[in-house]
């Protein structure tokens, strides 16, 4: 699957206590939600969701950041961030996952002309994640198509060119960036763009080629796990503002748009790159706008013509236009988390693809914001999604703003946390020996479960791996409880360095429950 190998961490041993089922069905009938609420049933995502895989067979959960929004505006378009604080950032807050941005203007800035040494300053990037066991997808990442002063990033000065015939206007600034969408000119642009008809064919046929250059530049990076095709691609003037608080319906003429534009055009990239990379997983966005806060998205099923099992996965965004408009949650209002978890779950189902929430964040600053941001969490625990949080740049301080982690000082010194970080560590199942059926962490009672399911060849001979900070959660120790009819046949090690909890289980029980709390709760 273009993958990196098992991460290979020396387990440290540690005294770990092992229950059996009695003492496991006691106490996880007492389970609540860190709201109160009775816990979630965990069957959200079902019990047949597709899940991205490691080497070894093992169902990966992947939980990062973006890195990073600095990058649309820096010199060279590239991220500042560092090897210690990748390090620090996978070791300690278990963000071992990141979606890094790249452009197509930085990747193709004359037509046809390619810059490497761009692509060799990327490649040093994914060289320091990789020595630290972080996976990575690259995001072709755009705004605004690429239109400036209004923040716009993307596409080169000569697609612009093409898209406008032979025209290059500016873009008036507006009070919120993404307003600039709906300016006359960025609409014609993604209109020819997504039309692929006549003279406007090149700008996709261009974008293909770009993607071709680097999947085959990066196919054997042990890095990168896949390619993102595009950002928020924005429907032109099929954009449709009264599904915003719907949950959709096909007469729409966004329904038109992802059936006969947006999904060619993935199928022509899906193809394309195929042709010289067979094995990174593609990951593919809903339009912009209504399915970010929580409406349907209508996009047809997309084929992976590749030999085997399709490599295929759904990168959807989340954010809620009530919170972005007021700065404040207003839970009796703004149904968005519950609608989008609903959306995905349907469409993960129909199209038989697995699920990371490519980008979700908020100002925390707003009211209701961090509620908002632990039951957006929640959610995705429910939904066994993967995750890259919207965005580590490093240069924003201390604040109640949207970074939940900074810099206090250069480059090598420890990161600073702002309130959210409690929210975005969490533990979470790394890589599972089997089909993981639910997890969810618990972070008022800190308590952790898992359920999975045995797999021939995969439980019998690889550990699950579990993300344990002990240190931050568990101060005064922890206890591991496994609900196998023979718990005692399981054994336990804990990297230490690595904060990494290794669960061996025996392979003939056909599904497992493993719940980490903390040990006072059994010997206060």
């Amino acid at each position: 699957m273009g993958r990196l190998p098992p991460m290979k961490h020396p387990p440290r041993a540690r005294s770990i206590a092992i229950f059996s089922l009695a003492i496991l069905l006691a106490l996880s009938s007492a389970g609540c939600d860190s709201d109160g609420a009775s816990t979630p049933s965990g069957d959200v995502a079902s019990r047949a969701q597709r899940f991205l895989s490691d080497a070894d067979g093992r169902s990966l959960i992947l939980r990062g950041m973006n890195v990073s929004n600095e990058s649309k505006g820096s010199v060279g378009h590239q991220a500042s961030i560092s090897e210690a604080e990748i390090a620090q950032m996978s070791t300690e807050y278990g963000m071992r996952f990141a979606r890094h941005l790249i452009f197509w203007g930085a990747v193709e800035p004359q037509q046809g002309t390619f810059d490497d040494a761009y692509l060799d300053a990327v490649e040093a990037k994914l060289d320091l994640y990789a020595a630290h066991g972080v996976r990575v997808m690259l995001d072709m990442h755009q705004d605004i198509f690429s239109f400036a002063p209004s923040w716009g990033n993307g596409a080169p000065s000569w697609a612009v060119e093409v898209a406008l015939d032979g025209q290059l206007p500016t873009v008036a600034p507006v009070a919120s960036w993404s307003n600039a969408y709906f300016d006359p000119a960025v609409t014609t642009a993604f209109d020819r763009f997504f039309g692929y008809s006549g003279p406007y064919k090149v700008l996709q046929d261009r974008y293909a080629a770009a993607w071709q250059h680097v999947a085959e530049r990066f196919r054997d990076h042990p890095a990168v796990i896949g390619f993102d095709i595009i950002n928020e691609p924005f429907p032109g003037s099929a954009w449709d503002p009264i599904e915003i608080g719907s949950s959709g319906f096909e007469s729409s003429t966004c329904y038109t748009f992802d059936q006969e534009k947006l999904g060619p055009f993935y199928q022509r990239m899906i193809d394309a790159i195929r042709t010289v990379d067979p094995d990174h997983v593609i990951f593919y966005e809903p339009r912009f706008g209504a399915p970010g806060n929580g409406s349907a998205s209508y996009l047809p099923t997309l084929v992976d013509p590749r030999r085997g099992e399709a490599r295929i996965a759904y990168a959807p965004h989340m954010y809620s236009v009530s919170y972005e408009a007021n700065g404040e949650y207003r839970p009796w209002i703004d149904s968005s988390v519950e609608r989008f978890e609903a959306a995905r779950a349907r469409e993960i189902r129909s199209a038989d693809v697995p699920l990371l929430i490519g980008e979700w964040g908020l100002d925390q600053s707003g009211i209701g914001g961090m509620y908002l941001t632990e039951k957006e969490a929640e959610s995705w625990d429910r939904l066994n999604a993967s995750w890259a949080y919207w965005s580590y740049d490093p240069g924003n301080g201390p604040s109640g703003g949207w970074n939940p982690f900074y810099r206090t000082g250069s480059p090598t010194v420890p990161l600073g946390e702002n309130p959210n970080a409690d929210i975005l560590v969490r533990m979470y199942p790394l890589a599972t020996a089997g089909h993981l059926d639910s997890f969810q962490w618990n972070r008022a009672t800190r308590t952790f479960t898992m359920t999975f399911d045995s797999v021939a060849g995969v439980t019998d001979t690889q550990a699950t791996e579990i993300f344990l900070p002990d240190e931050r959660f568990f101060p005064n120790d922890y206890v591991v409880i496994v609900g196998d009819p023979n718990a005692m046949t399981t054994t336990t090690r804990f990297d230490d360095a690595a904060n990494v909890l290794f669960v061996d289980v025996d392979a003939t029980v056909a599904r497992h429950v493993i719940t980490v709390s903390p040990r006072d709760y059994l010997a206060p």
